[in-house]
Formats: C-alpha cells, structure tokens, sequence
C-alpha cells in the first residue's frame, strides 16, 4: 500500500496506513505520511509522484519519491 500510495500520488493510501500494523512491522513516518496524505488531500491539488527508488534489501524496504503538486 506505501509504494502503490507513493507511486499514484494517492494521499489516501498515505492517511489510510494503519498505526497498529506500522507500529508492529516496525514502521517508521507513518505519523509523516499520515500528514502528508492529509495535507495533498486538503489542498485540492494532484500530485505528480516519482519513486525514485523502492526496494527492499536484506528484507528491509527502503522507499525515496518526490511529489509535485500541481
């Protein structure tokens, strides 16, 4: 859901990662992300997504992507 969410520039996806999964994976930015979904949403404008990088080595995934709001 993270990479789809970042890949589409979809701030649902973004505000809909749940607390208690993250917090048991481990997950660290999920409050960020959480409000940067929120922000995008709020704004009315459309993200223009670009993951830089979304891979997962040694069984940890690492995510990089910039958003350009238009």
């Amino acid at each position: 859901m993270l990479v789809r969410g970042l890949t589409e520039g979809d701030p649902e996806d973004l505000r809909s990662l749940d607390p208690a999964t993250a917090g048991e994976l481990l997950v660290q930015g999920r409050a960020a992300l959480h409000v940067l979904g929120a922000a995008v949403a709020h704004s009315g404008c459309t993200p223009e997504a670009t993951v830089l990088r979304a891979d997962d080595p040694w069984g940890v995934l690492y995510a990089v992507a910039t958003w350009s709001l238009r």
